[in-house]
């Protein structure tokens, strides 16, 4: 049977694609994007204020860098941002020949490399890809042949990586190699039925390994047991498209949750004022500090 977990409104706003929740445990700030906004943000739950920065094209993920600044995954491919004085610093396009494409969702795994996948904005199948980006600036394609690249994890124990690739409806799990990073043996772990649970979007893992799933267009957050692979809670949200979320709190056990607006009908916007705004959960584990960039 799956617990329902209630989720409860942190920061009002109407973000045309929010996502990207990534968690600063040294801060205690939040950052998330809104893709189609060119917006980069940082939540401070202390104060209640969220700050921004216009990145001047569309950006699918944000993580930290251990030494200062931020690493983006944007329309015309990686960057680095400067915290403080919000200059761009263009990095790598793998993507160029791929003008209908951009980078989308990304995390560090726990060696410090950036992998970041892209999606295509037409809707063509099968025309992105999975990267990993190291400090060196070499890039290599990890899962090709993907169509919309988003949540990604890694286990406690650094042997299994968990990717979804939203058209397939799926979570599927590798085996993961920390040294070398190579994954290897497709599996597919969980589905989600389209109809009643909405596409699976962004991911966060817990400290016992439990995979939890946005769900876009399924007002929920899911979370699936990694041993046993049931979904055992679901964290309820009063809007529809539910995009992103990482764990938070000074004791990593509140989840924060992103939200859009975007493919909601005038009808549903109506129904759901609080679409796009912030959210957060406090859930029954606790998460793990994300991993920043090595440099």
């Amino acid at each position: 049977m799956i617990k329902t977990i209630e989720s409860q409104l942190v920061y009002p706003t109407t973000s045309k694609l929010g996502e990207g929740a990534w968690w600063d445990d040294i801060e205690q700030k939040l950052y998330w994007i809104d893709i189609l906004q060119n917006k980069v943000y940082c939540y401070n739950p202390i104060n209640k204020s969220n700050t921004g920065w216009d990145v001047g094209e569309p950006v699918g993920t944000i993580v930290l860098c251990k030494k200062g600044d931020a690493l983006l995954g944007l329309k015309n491919g990686l960057a680095r941002l400067n915290l403080d004085t919000g200059a761009i610093q263009h990095l790598v396009d793998p993507e160029k020949d791929k003008p209908n494409n951009r980078f989308n969702d990304g995390k560090c795994d726990p060696q410090g490399r950036f992998w970041v996948g892209s999606i295509g904005n037409d809707g063509t199948e099968n025309t992105a890809a999975l990267y990993c980006y190291e400090s060196n600036g070499h890039i290599e394609v990890k899962i090709p042949n993907v169509t919309i690249s988003n949540g990604l994890v890694w286990s406690r124990n650094q042997k299994t990586f968990y990717y979804i690739d939203s058209i397939t409806q799926s979570i599927h799990a590798y085996d993961y190699d920390p040294t070398s990073g190579s994954i290897a043996n497709q599996k597919t772990i969980v589905t989600f039925d389209l109809q009643k649970e909405g596409v699976p979007d962004g991911m966060a893992i817990d400290e016992q390994d439990n995979l939890w799933v946005a769900m876009f267009g399924g007002s929920s957050v899911i979370c699936v047991d990694s041993s046993s692979y049931q979904k055992i809670h679901s964290v309820t949200l009063p809007v529809t498209n539910v995009t992103s979320c990482a764990f938070g709190g000074p004791d990593l056990n509140e989840l924060y949750i992103t939200t859009a607006t975007v493919a909601l009908s005038d009808q549903q916007l109506e129904q759901q004022p609080l679409a796009g705004s912030l959210f957060k959960a406090k859930v029954p584990y606790k998460g793990r500090p994300a991993f920043r960039f090595s440099s």
